[in-house]
């Protein structure tokens, strides 16, 4: 089910940034959609393993629509930094799984390096993710206290 639930939030988190970017047009829409398509197809995966069934075919489509969502996102320099990072974790998935394959063909215990890279690199942009949200939040409280000042 780990795999399942991952494929949910990763979903969320492409929708969310697909959301907040400055991406116009078909771009922005093409990304939201891509975002509530790995959503969807990340429910449908995690009731299939509920009921006892493994449904691939679920976890393949959210898995490329993540992929592509992520990469619509773009890495341009006006973009913010978590849209750039969520760009950089879209381009690096496959190579990084490529890798994970081919060392567990040396030992299969190997393959959860590339596991742990990529989740690595999604805590990280949970990370800015927090501070962007702290910065923004930030200037609430200063507002306050000139306003009960005035």
């Amino acid at each position: 089910m780990p795999f399942e639930a991952a494929t949910l939030f990763f979903g969320v988190a492409l929708t969310a940034l697909a959301l907040s970017s400055d991406l116009r047009g078909g771009r922005r829409k093409t990304a939201i959609a891509l975002g509530i398509l790995s959503v969807t197809a990340g429910v449908v995966a995690g009731v299939a393993e509920a009921v006892g069934q493994i449904w691939g075919p679920a976890i393949a489509a959210s898995s490329l629509a993540l992929i592509a969502g992520l990469l619509l996102l773009g890495r341009r320099t006006s973009s913010p930094p978590s849209h750039t990072f969520a760009w950089w974790i879209g381009v690096s998935i496959l190579p990084v799984v490529v890798v994970g394959g081919l060392l567990s063909a040396i030992n299969e215990r190997l393959l959860e390096v590339s596991i742990l890279t990529l989740g690595l690199m999604w805590l990280r942009l949970g990370a800015i993710l927090l501070t962007k949200g702290r910065r923004a939040g930030s200037t609430e409280p200063r507002l306050g206290r000139l306003s009960e000042s005035n």
